[in-house]
């Protein structure tokens, strides 16, 4: 609802794909019962938003729950898929879907990448998570509050890149990534980098490019700020 005015409110309806955004408003009109509609039929409002990041007043009180519709900023979208990918909720032992792009994901949902197959994922602050071949992750957190995004994002196995989005700043939604392995966690501070973890090992792989990243390798030892350009190699502590 926009221009909470009483009787004056208006709905906008908000209708996203990748490549185009199609939006709706609309005038409720309180009339006696029985009378006749007189008014003009509504018409869509004419689209002059190109891109495909999400219009600036979304409401953020859907679920997304893995649909194709517009991302509210407590969710992710799919921008590009190659490959097998394919995701699920976690807990409640729904079954593999695959992962198209435009697809809406919220909190609890794992996504599992093929060997040969990638996914990038566009973040309510306007960056993108790549996720490689062979790579599993799950979506641990994605709140938002006061125009404020965050994105907790736990690495199960193989390789991400997050880049941060250079216009992020300007967007009316700001936000923050923070990456979990193991017990160890890397929060962006306006960065690209690279992070890679494999499971059997528990050695983790860090390329700082761009930017600054807070790292902190375990619950009760202080954070390391890294500056780029680094790599980081660390042995992570069992889960």
């Amino acid at each position: 609802v926009v221009e909470p005015n009483g009787m004056n409110d208006r709905l906008r309806f908000v209708v996203g794909i990748v490549g185009d955004v199609l939006e709706w408003l609309y005038r409720p009109e309180i009339r006696p019962k029985g009378a006749k509609n007189t008014a003009p039929e509504a018409k869509p409002a004419k689209d002059t938003n190109t891109t495909t990041k999400p219009p600036k007043d979304v409401d953020d009180s859907g679920s997304g729950g893995g649909s194709t519709t517009s991302a509210p900023p407590s969710s992710v979208t799919a921008a590009q898929v190659t490959g097998d990918v394919s995701f699920r909720t976690t807990g409640g032992g729904s079954d593999y879907r695959p992962l198209t792009a435009g697809t809406v994901l919220t909190s609890k949902m794992e996504i599992d990448v093929d060997p040969d197959g990638s996914a990038t994922l566009r973040l309510p602050n306007g960056g993108s998570v790549t996720i490689k071949g062979g790579t599993r992750l799950r979506l641990e957190d994605l709140t938002s509050s006061g125009g404020q995004a965050r994105v907790v994002v736990r690495l199960l196995m193989g390789e991400v890149i997050y880049r941060h989005a250079a216009n992020a700043a300007a967007t009316a939604v700001r936000g923050d990534f923070v990456l979990h392995m193991n017990e160890s966690v890397t929060s962006s501070l306006g960065t690209e980098f690279s992070a890679k973890f494999d499971p059997k090992t528990n050695m983790l792989t860090i390329d700082l490019r761009e930017g600054k990243l807070e790292f902190k390798p375990a619950k009760n030892i202080e954070p390391i700020l890294l500056n780029a350009p680094t790599v980081f190699t660390f042995l992570a502590p069992p889960p």
